[in-house]
């Protein structure tokens, strides 16, 4: 595993901000982690039964966070998180539990491989079956590295037609 479970301990959200506020801390059901880079992302997932069908829906976040826990942002002011949705059928809740289920979906999202292994087209085979177009733009680690990368190319500018 390219992460762990931070240590770092962090103070919850204030309660009184909104959702489109910047402030420190952490929401209620996050966890922080920190990448094998030494970068914190603070993720969160929730599933629910789907009504009429059964299945159920997996809803995971993931933000890149401060050492305070506010929400890391772009060079152009821009939060950088992520977030997915996925619905799995009830025989891939009977078959591989609810937990497992979430975890495959927190798993896409701090760009870590699956738990079950890619077929020839680099489809999952398990039930998360995601293409490797899915893969990356899921990916936190994607999202920081772009961000860091665009930033790089901001300083350039259109230098880049004279290397």
């Amino acid at each position: 595993m390219a992460f762990t479970k931070s240590t770092l301990e962090l103070p919850l959200r204030d309660e009184a901000l909104t959702d489109d506020e910047h402030g420190a801390g952490l929401y209620p059901d996050e966890t922080l982690i920190e990448l094998d880079t030494g970068e914190l992302v603070a993720v969160s997932v929730t599933s629910k039964r789907q009504a009429n069908t059964g299945g159920l829906m997996v809803c995971a976040w993931s933000r890149a966070v401060n050492p305070d826990g506010s929400t890391l942002l772009d060079s152009g002011g821009e939060e950088i998180e992520n977030e997915h949705h996925t619905t799995f059928t009830p025989h891939d809740v009977l078959e591989y539990g609810v937990d497992y289920l979430n975890r495959q979906v927190l798993l896409l999202m701090i760009g870590e491989p699956l738990d079950a292994p890619v077929d020839e087209n680099g489809i999952s085979t398990g039930p998360l079956k995601v293409s490797s177009d899915v893969v990356a733009n899921a990916s936190i680690k994607n999202d920081l590295s772009v961000a860091q990368q665009a930033t790089e190319s901001e300083a350039i500018g259109a230098n880049v037609l004279f290397p």
